[in-house]
């Protein structure tokens, strides 16, 4: 599959400037098709109206030979119902895709890596998702062209209809006792079971405009894994005040993990999930995930405070039982 013959859905909604942007990168790779789905205005928005005409009229741009598709909606549909019915759409007609948001801008590379890695994975449906972020730096544990993974970004990311179409619309009773063994059986670590629940309970809520943890729990639930390449190719812009989630300063650490080429050829041996990595990957969620934040903080500040009353023989014996014994 050459690099420019996967299908590229482009998500937009009022950020002209972003989908501008990113129509220029797909300018070097041009694929061969184009799905370009925009949410509509909000109620009795008119600067919405403005924009979202202003981002439905970047097509103009497009100066490749490619097939495009449009599906621009009349009203707002909100992020959540948005992004699936758009990715729904796509599978209504393509085996394979890539998904890129406004505030993705790619890195050629990204795409012929995922034209191998869709052709290549296709049988294997432990893969479910090809990743275009790597927030772990390049080392001895990360020596491969990619790794696999149980965390899931989706800043630019591509699959396959046989993986969408397990597709977890509902969300399962987090409460339970087996929705928590699940986690604790699929993640290496279960402080990544307890944030992970966390976000569960947020996309319960009824008025919740998450969809990523649904498709995160459809990857658990068929135990499947995200392909992680090497390096980052794909950047996220979009950490603006006009961002839907991403407002938080602490997420500007991803800044370090400049996209760049993949250095290594050599292919992992087997499929499962490296969790050094992963562990690794989630000392980045922690140092920009608010909550976290927060509570790492009221908690190292109430350790120290215990630890300065206690004995110090008693502190010694409980950091070595922390070193053994738990995770």
């Amino acid at each position: 599959m050459k690099h420019n013959e996967v299908p590229v859905l482009v998500l937009g909604f009022n950020r002209p400037n972003l989908v501008i942007n990113l129509f220029k990168s797909l300018a070097n790779v041009q694929p061969k098709k184009l799905y370009f789905a925009v949410d509509g205005p909000r109620f009795n928005n008119d600067t919405d109206s403005e924009l979202v005409a202003k981002v439905q009229d970047a097509l103009s741009i497009i100066n490749w030979k490619c097939e495009i598709y449009t599906l621009f909606r009349e009203s707002n549909l909100g992020l959540k119902r948005a992004v699936i019915e758009a990715i729904d759409w796509v599978f209504e007609n393509e085996e394979v895709a890539i998904i890129l948001e406004d505030d993705c801008l790619p890195i050629d590379e990204f795409f012929s890596f995922c034209a191998e890695a869709l052709e290549k994975h296709w049988p294997d449906y432990k893969v479910m998702q090809i990743s275009g972020n790597c927030f772990v730096p390049v080392s001895d544990l990360n020596c491969n062209k990619y790794y696999f993974s149980t965390l899931n970004d989706i800043w630019g990311w591509a699959t396959w209809r046989r993986s969408w179409q397990l597709f977890e619309r509902e969300i399962p009773d987090y409460k339970s006792p087996q929705f928590k063994k699940s986690l604790n059986d699929y993640f290496p670590r279960r402080d990544i079971s307890r944030w992970f629940t966390r976000y569960v309970a947020e996309a319960a809520a009824s008025n919740s405009q998450v969809w990523s943890t649904q498709w995160t729990l459809t990857l658990i639930n068929n135990q499947g894994y995200s392909l992680v390449p090497q390096t980052n190719l794909v950047k996220n812009v979009g950490f603006s005040g006009d961002a839907t989630h991403m407002t938080n300063e602490a997420f500007q650490i991803y800044d370090k993990f400049e996209p760049r080429g993949i250095l290594s050829y050599r292919y992992p041996m087997g499929i499962s999930a490296n969790r050094e990595l992963d562990i690794q990957r989630f000392s980045i969620i922690k140092a920009t995930d608010l909550n976290l934040r927060k509570a790492s903080i009221f908690m190292n500040a109430l350790r120290k405070a215990a630890l300065s009353i206690l004995p110090k023989a008693l502190v010694s014996c409980i950091r070595t039982f922390k070193g053994k014994y738990l995770v």
